[in-house]
């Protein structure tokens, strides 16, 4: 997988409930980078931001790059 030289961090704040973050995403995408990465927030698991991104776009990784060992299991990780 190329997830390219340079890609997006998609910060928490940035709310994806809404039509603006999922443009948001899509834009991202458009301007050529290749990968979102994201952290995977405070709760168990992964957020489901990240389905909302992956929905969003067509070929771009989303990517977690800092989970919580604190409440996640490697199972809900793999």
């Amino acid at each position: 997988m190329d997830l390219g030289k340079v890609g997006i961090w998609w910060s928490r704040s940035w709310e994806t409930r809404d039509d603006v973050g999922l443009n948001t995403a899509a834009e991202i995408e458009s301007l050529g980078y290749k990968a979102i990465w994201s952290s995977g927030g405070f709760g168990s698991g992964l957020s489901e931001h990240f389905e909302r991104l992956l929905t969003a776009t067509s070929h771009v990784a989303v990517a977690s790059g800092i989970v919580t060992i604190w409440t996640t299991s490697p199972e809900q990780i793999a």
